[in-house]
């Protein structure tokens, strides 16, 4: 996982941190300036103070709320169908179509939510496929490009 193995040498990578200006600024500060007293993220709440609520900027750290098993399984299921049904997995040749047909059988749930996020990848790949490579092969029947 990226955010683990980031951390585990001090390095973000969100896409906020990724910004040049950000982190030239950054870069010209002490770490004391930084965190005054040790208090992470001190600088980073005094920049964003005027443009984020108070009770944002003061509430505990807390993980990703949305369940992301359930949104690709269910919110996305329509494009999953047309996508990733077998018939499409075998024509884009990127992926295995029993394996893709077993992890879309599996329940929604936050336990399962790597394969979940396996599959959006999955879908993405084969949309990009059709977009960029203009393939054919990736683009479900009645999709553009599926002529």
């Amino acid at each position: 996982h990226e955010d683990r193995a980031s951390m585990a040498v001090g390095l973000e990578v969100r896409v906020p941190y990724l910004d040049l200006d950000l982190a030239t600024q950054a870069r010209q500060r002490s770490r004391r300036e930084a965190m005054p007293y040790g208090r992470r993220k001190h600088l980073l709440r005094k920049i964003a103070a005027d443009q984020v609520p108070a009770e944002v900027l003061r509430r505990p750290k807390s993980g990703f709320q949305m369940d992301g098993s359930r949104f690709v399984l269910e919110t996305l299921s329509g494009e999953l169908d047309r996508w990733l049904n077998p018939d499409a997995v075998r024509a884009a040749g990127l992926f295995n179509p029993t394996f893709v047909e077993q992890v879309r059988r599996m329940p929604p749930g936050r336990h399962l939510r790597w394969h979940s996020f396996i599959l959006f990848l999955m879908l993405q790949s084969h949309m990009w496929l059709q977009q960029f490579e203009g393939s054919n092969n990736a683009a479900p029947s009645g999709r553009p490009g599926a002529e």
